[in-house]
């Protein structure tokens, strides 16, 4: 099915699809899954707006030691790629 015929729905089929959702996950359900599809719609929305660069994470013993040597020296860590915490310490050090 293509994705973009949902929109393409007249109004009996959306009240079909409608009275499938009811039934499917109650009356009680469908605030909760509006709620989290709000919810997953802004932090996908919030990730895009911050771009591609992901949190520092240690992926070897080099990058542990590089975060353990910037919390140290109180080099804030969080929401930082560790090519930015690397400079950080750069600059610390020299």
């Amino acid at each position: 099915m293509n994705p973009f015929a949902l929109a393409f729905l007249s109004g009996n089929e959306w009240l079909a699809v409608l009275v499938i959702v009811v039934l499917l996950f109650g009356g009680a359900k469908i605030p909760e899954l509006a709620r989290s599809l709000g919810r997953a719609k802004a932090e996908y929305a919030k990730a895009s707006k911050e771009g591609a660069e992901p949190t520092a994470r240690p992926t070897s013993v080099e990058d542990e030691k590089i975060l353990k040597a910037a919390r140290d020296l109180g080099i804030p860590t969080e929401g930082r790629t560790l090519a930015e915490i690397r400079d950080d310490l750069r600059k610390r050090l020299a």
